[in-house]
């Protein structure tokens, strides 16, 4: 308590408003943190859910290919299976290099050896569209040739996907532990400042009210003094270096004059 006796009153305020701020301090910094790692998170997954999506849409291009040359091959009059081909060679082609691009968010490029499948695969597709440019006739050796080389980067496509999945898991389970940990920490820090609070305004509201009490105790035997009712006015008790300690002193030089002019009184007239 000596600490709140030498405490003006507006100190006591200030700490308490010093407290609320430290906490507020405390609490936006965990949630800023937070939010910056959910998006962060977020950003990453939403990267990977993209790649995976390019990477899906690469495999069933290959498909595609695969389709409209066996088609071309049963029928060499079919120009529209002829130009499907040709036109889903091109796309094939934009969407492995978009993958290629994906270095930054994805290693699996490099680490599955997409690059040399890719490039093994459209050597054999551009042997192909040579051949139809030249008007040869494509045969199933040709298709054979072709299939041999896209299995296994269809294969290793399969094997990219299912990282991306269990990676984007990762990252769900990552965000859902951060936003659970967030939660609990802020609530958990709200309760503890609440009740920080209600126990720093209930001991300064109890040092005041004794303060008060005191106070009251000095001037009610001052004024039984006055009346006669008691034969000394005790001084009020206080000796804090706040505003009430200031006040106290005041109302016990008051209390010392009157009593002075009192006994002088009494001794003038005697009863």
């Amino acid at each position: 308590m000596n600490f709140l006796n030498n405490l003006s009153v507006k100190g006591k305020i200030n700490t308490i408003t010093l407290f609320v701020i430290i906490s507020l301090g405390i609490l936006s910094t965990t949630v800023y943190n937070s939010l910056n790692s959910l998006e962060t998170n977020y950003n990453d997954t939403n990267n990977i859910n993209t790649l995976s999506q390019y990477i899906l849409k690469t495999s069933q291009q290959g498909l595609q290919v695969a389709a409209a040359m066996r088609a071309y091959i049963i029928d060499p009059d079919d120009i529209k299976a002829r130009n499907n081909f040709i036109k889903g060679v091109g796309q094939y082609e934009q969407l492995l290099q978009k993958l290629k691009a994906s270095k930054n968010i994805s290693a699996g490029y490099e680490k599955l050896n997409i690059e040399r499948l890719y490039n093994d695969h459209k050597n054999e597709l551009n042997k192909l569209i040579s051949k139809i440019n030249n008007n040869e006739t494509l045969t199933g050796l040709d298709n054979k040739a072709v299939t041999s080389k896209w299995r296994p980067l269809k294969k290793e496509l399969s094997k990219w996907q299912n990282k991306n999945l269990t990676k984007v898991a990762s990252y769900n389970d990552r965000f859902r532990q951060t936003t659970s940990n967030t939660i609990n920490f802020v609530v958990s820090l709200i309760i503890i400042s609440i009740v920080i609070i209600i126990a720093i305004i209930q001991i300064i509201g109890k040092h005041i009210s004794s303060v008060l009490n005191s106070f009251k105790m000095g001037l009610d035997g001052f004024f039984a003094f006055i009346n006669r009712e008691t034969a000394e006015a005790k001084h009020i008790e206080l000796y804090n270096k706040d505003e009430f300690g200031d006040m106290a002193r005041d109302v016990n030089s008051a209390i010392d004059k009157s009593v002075a002019e009192i006994n002088q009184d009494n001794e003038l007239i005697p009863f």
